[in-house]
């Protein structure tokens, strides 16, 4: 069986191009695609990058609905967690 690593973040998960009206580097430059070429094809990994700034409600939402659709895999975030105390 493939694991399946969901990657959840920001522009740099992304790779977004700093000045390149939201154009983002090509998948053999971007840190996800190298992992995903490095990983092959043990695991299949999937891209939940944004370069578009989201508001600590709209990231939460968007991690639990992607943990609930990749839910047998693992999840790396790049985002910063806000603390629930």
């Amino acid at each position: 069986m493939v694991k399946r690593i969901l990657c959840f973040g920001d522009s740099n998960t992304y790779g977004y191009i700093p000045g390149g009206n939201g154009r983002r580097y090509g998948p053999d430059v971007r840190w996800i695609g190298l992992l995903s070429a490095w990983l092959k094809p043990e695991c299949l990994i999937i891209e939940e990058g944004s370069h578009i700034s989201k508001d600590t409600g709209g990231t939460l939402h968007a991690l639990v609905r992607d943990f609930v659709r990749y839910k047998d895999g693992l999840i790396f975030s790049t985002e910063k967690a806000p603390r629930c105390s």
